[in-house]
């Protein structure tokens, strides 16, 4: 059975020393899916890492439609004011397990980052940069 690309970024946190909690819960009366806060699908946290790291994950196809919805989140916003972070990870087509991008929201603003070529685990300069064999 194919991984869920919730499972596919929460092992490839796992891998990079992340304790990862899945918090996008199933709406049994409504039939969706619902991200904690409107915006977070994973829960991140690791020693060293000031905060706690929220993680929307979806594909390449809609990662504008999510981006425009964390930007307009009034909760986000608290999120991010209270020293913690949100990262937008997309992926390309089921078929593939390529991470294709990951965007980064933080109190001082926020950018992008091809995944190819930094981990977006490691992004910070005080943390090391995960050699390319390892992601």
């Amino acid at each position: 059975m194919a991984q869920t690309l919730n499972s596919k970024t929460a092992n490839r946190y796992r891998k990079l020393g992340w304790q990862v909690a899945f918090v996008e819960t199933w709406n049994h009366y409504g039939g969706m899916r619902r991200d904690l806060f409107g915006f977070a699908d994973l829960l991140a946290i690791r020693e060293g890492f000031p905060g706690v790291l929220a993680i929307q994950v979806t594909s390449t196809a809609n990662h504008a439609a999510r981006r425009r919805k964390i930007l307009a989140s009034p909760l986000s916003k608290i999120w991010l004011a209270a020293g913690n972070e949100i990262e937008l990870v997309s992926w390309y087509p089921a078929k593939s397990a390529k991470l294709l991008r990951v965007e980064f929201f933080s109190a001082s603003g926020n950018y992008s980052n091809d995944a190819a070529k930094e981990s977006s685990a490691n992004r910070r300069s005080r943390q090391p940069r995960v050699p390319a064999a390892a992601r």
